[in-house]
């Protein structure tokens, strides 16, 4: 058993970003549906499809490339599940950030600081563990 840990640790990181993608877009659309004020026009629900769909997209794509990495296969698409985790802080930045400041009281950069080492650690990782996919 020569296997190393950075696969694992990697892809628990990825799924991990994955749902607090997932998670902060969903705070977003109750927070946008909650806050929208007057009628709802055709293009508001455009509005809510194009800013929501991405998200969730790169959250689906960040917890399948997490499986892949648990599983040790596939190290492109575990790479692009990683590269989509990227966008963690800034998801949460609009999602979960006024949330977290509202209830706990803490300040929006400690949430930017964690979204960030969780989301750079998986592409390092990965890259040093390349050699163990298949």
């Amino acid at each position: 058993m020569n296997k190393k840990w950075m696969p694992i640790v990697a892809g628990i990181l990825e799924i991990v970003d994955g749902f607090g993608i997932l998670t902060s877009a969903f705070f977003f659309l109750i927070l946008g549906y909650i806050e929208h004020r007057g009628p709802w026009q055709p293009w508001d629900f455009l509005w809510f499809f194009l800013w929501l769909s991405i998200p969730f997209f790169l959250g689906i794509v960040s917890v399948v490339g997490g499986v892949c990495a648990l599983r040790r296969r596939k190290w492109r698409l575990a790479f692009a599940g990683a590269a989509a985790a990227i966008s963690l802080p800034l998801i949460a930045l609009f999602g979960l950030a006024g949330w977290i400041e509202y209830d706990y009281n803490l300040p929006q950069l400690y949430t930017f600081g964690l979204g960030f080492l969780l989301s750079i650690s998986p592409i390092v990782l990965l890259s040093l563990s390349k050699r163990e996919f298949k």
